[in-house]
């Protein structure tokens, strides 16, 4: 019986010693789970503020980056409106000459049309249908019909005797009994005989001092 109860009682310290191993690994369990908690928690908080400060820094970076872009656009835009009024400028002014430039050659036209029709080498109708603008009143003609048939007569001769002049050269002899070039022949006689200008001219003299 007492070696019953010695080994009962040895059982039972034993179960004790285990029971007591068991509460002890328990609360180390626990110690263990408390102490990973807080440093999750730690991790936690020091990811959220390292978050943050990452965040911030980005966003400054950001904001810095937005205002240099917004200066370079605005530098950019400022220059190309530059560009494009100074280009506007010059093409304004580019077309204000030419359209000047046109109302001179029109001008030159008109008064060419205004020549033709007051010395009669060119109807009314056939100047206003030449210059195409209805507008065009051509003067009168200072010549009667007669005159005009007179003054084409002569420059047709004119013409026709110069023609002769320059295109047949007659050589001639030298005092020296030599041939002279039909260069020189040609010169003195186109300086003789007078030119069709010189013709009209004297024939609108003429009809000048008939009228």
């Amino acid at each position: 019986l007492r070696e019953q109860i010695k080994s009962l009682s040895s059982e039972k310290e034993a179960f004790v010693e285990e029971l007591q191993k068991a509460r002890e690994g328990k609360q180390d369990r626990e110690e263990l789970s408390s102490l990973c908690a807080g440093l999750k928690s730690f991790i936690a908080q020091s990811h959220e503020k390292t978050l943050a400060e990452v965040t911030n820094t980005m966003r400054g970076e950001l904001n810095a980056f937005t205002e240099r872009a917004e200066k370079n656009a605005s530098e950019l835009v400022a220059e190309l409106r530059k560009q494009v009024d100074e280009m506007s400028k010059q093409l304004k002014e580019q077309e204000e000459e030419k359209a000047a430039m046109a109302q001179k050659m029109k001008d030159a036209r008109r008064e060419m049309l205004s020549d033709k029709c007051r010395y009669g080498l060119l109807t009314k109708r056939s100047a206003i249908k030449e210059f195409g603008d209805s507008s065009f009143k051509p003067p009168n003609c200072l010549f009667s019909d007669s005159q005009i048939k007179e003054i084409k007569k002569w420059l047709k001769e004119g013409a026709r005797e110069e023609a002769a002049t320059t295109s047949h050269p007659t050589p001639s002899v030298g005092s020296s009994g030599g041939e002279v070039s039909t260069d020189s022949v040609t010169t003195a006689s186109a300086a003789d005989i007078p030119s069709a200008n010189t013709r009209k001219r004297s024939a609108q003299k003429k009809t000048r001092s008939a009228s």
